[in-house]
């Protein structure tokens, strides 16, 4: 474990998130409108695929460290509600073009999960199984497209925050810091997406 990893655990980051429940729906039923996520400024990090990045990211001496094998399984946590919030906006969607385009999205996702899960250490998959969500049981596909769709994109918006806001100590330079904004990207681009089909409804 390197300097950069003393006091550095998953703890931290279910500390922000531990008692934190939103009823988007309620927020919808008061007219509340969804907002629009920054410009990111293009960069080389978005020429190819997240999946591919990430397993370039692999070969980095760094990813057996604790931070960055805290950050990769709170990434995963986060594709993994993405991609269910994503799953449910496509059981719903209301044309094939929406379909395919949220299919897209999902497989995306579940492919950068895939590269993900290879560069956790014995240390990440333990992480990973300790913290793994406990689904409810109330957690039935929403067969309503504007509540299945704008709650992903609440989930998108979230997400993109909140893996930036867990490396931002971590060395710009270093790959726990390019993991968050890889994944915090790839959140960013489908929240864009979604967001545009979105103000369709919202105008």
């Amino acid at each position: 474990m390197d300097a950069n990893d003393t006091g550095f655990s998953l703890d931290a980051f279910r500390l922000s998130r531990r008692g934190h429940t939103t009823n988007y729906k309620r927020k919808l039923a008061q007219k509340r409108t969804l907002r629009r996520l920054p410009t990111e400024a293009p960069g080389a990090d978005v020429a190819s695929p997240l999946a591919e990045q990430v397993r370039a990211l692999a070969h980095d001496a760094g990813v057996d460290g604790a931070a960055f094998q805290c950050v990769a399984v709170a990434a995963l946590q986060t594709l993994d509600r993405a991609g269910r919030r994503e799953r449910r906006a496509a059981e719903a969607a209301l044309s094939l073009a929406q379909r395919q385009m949220l299919d897209a999205m999902v497989e995306e996702v579940d492919e950068a999960a895939a590269a993900l899960r290879q560069t956790l250490n014995a240390q990440g998959a333990r992480l990973l199984d300790r913290d793994a969500p406990t689904r409810r049981p109330d957690e039935t596909p929403e067969h309503s497209w504007w509540f299945a769709l704008s709650e992903a994109v609440e989930v998108l918006e979230e997400g993109a925050a909140w893996i930036r806001s867990i490396a931002a100590g971590q060395p710009q330079d270093g790959p726990t810091h390019r993991l968050s904004r890889l994944v915090a990207r790839l959140l960013h681009r489908h929240h864009d997406a979604l967001f545009a089909e979105a103000e369709q409804w919202l105008g």
